[in-house]
């Protein structure tokens, strides 16, 4: 029941179960309610394969993590070229299209998003390519 959640913990784990795991935050338990934590940047990840999150009641604390793969991988496409084929004003239309990174082994698919400006503002999705 999630009205008896009091806190949480977030820790780095070599495994699913938590094995040689470490705390993230140096602050302790974060508050029940919040959902969300940032990992600060350079944060050493070392042997750690997943990010596992403990709840606590006022009873005990979760023995089994709830958690996720970490995915330490990062890929930019280049190159890409959009000419709109739509000429009336306020729309657009046509095919965008990009060079691939030249390491793309762990690249599931390409999402193009349409956004205000360069920091990706008001982001759109607007298709979904599988690789």
């Amino acid at each position: 029941d999630a009205a008896l959640v009091q806190s949480a913990r977030v820790f780095l784990g070599e495994d699913a179960a938590g094995s040689s795991g470490r705390q993230l935050l140096s602050g302790g338990p974060v508050p029940s309610g919040t959902n969300a934590v940032s990992v600060p940047l350079d944060t050493p990840r070392g042997n750690s394969t997943h990010m596992l999150v403990y709840l606590s009641s006022s009873l005990a604390e979760q023995s089994t993590p709830s958690f996720a793969t970490i995915s330490d991988v990062s890929a930019t496409v280049a190159s890409v070229a959009f000419p709109d084929d739509d000429l009336d004003a306020g729309q657009l239309g046509g095919f965008v299209a990009w060079a691939p990174p030249a390491e793309n082994v762990q690249v599931t698919a390409y999402r193009v998003h349409l956004a205000i400006d360069v920091s990706g503002s008001s982001s759109l999705s607007v298709g979904s390519v599988p690789v």
